[in-house]
């Protein structure tokens, strides 16, 4: 009766290190959690629109998630701390499995840094990229280092009709 008890011990002790020890990646590919846990690793939320003010913000009344041909793709992470450089990582989420188009290596320099996280780009530029679709974006203070903020967008050929 003991040695049984003992086996099954033993079995969940092993269990539970081989999780601890080939636990999840902490480098956070998109589709699975940065590893890095807890309520204080949850990343802050990316704002989308089609205007930054000078300030680097995206005013309330340009926010939008759903972007065309001849819009301005603006995104900032209003609630972040000044930053030197930034690494984004977007992957289409849409038709299965996540499909990341746009890898966290290459550092994007904030303008004027340190300095709010914000840039923006024609969605045209967007669209000749990566095309149609849904889409998530990662943002990095390191290439390999936790998600601060995401954000869900969409990206079309053409505005949908009124």
């Amino acid at each position: 009766m003991i040695g049984g008890w003992l086996v099954a011990l033993l079995l969940v002790l092993g269990v539970a290190g081989a999780v601890r020890f080939f636990g999840e990646s902490s480098e956070g590919a998109l589709g699975e959690p940065d590893g890095s846990g807890g309520p204080a690793a949850t990343p802050g939320a990316i704002v989308f629109g089609t205007l930054l003010t000078p300030e680097r913000q995206v005013p309330l009344d340009s926010r939008a998630t759903s972007f065309s041909r001849g819009d301005t793709f603006a995104y900032a992470v209003e609630e972040a701390a000044p930053a030197q450089r930034v690494y984004v990582e977007v992957g289409r989420t849409d038709g299965g499995a996540v499909e990341t188009v746009q890898e966290p290596v290459e550092a994007q320099r904030i303008p004027d840094a340190p300095g709010p996280i914000a840039f923006s780009v024609p969605a045209a530029a967007l669209l000749d990229a990566w095309g149609p679709g849904a889409y998530l974006m990662r943002i990095r203070l390191a290439a390999d280092g936790p998600v601060i903020a995401e954000g869900r967008f969409t990206l079309a050929e053409a505005s949908p009709s009124p």
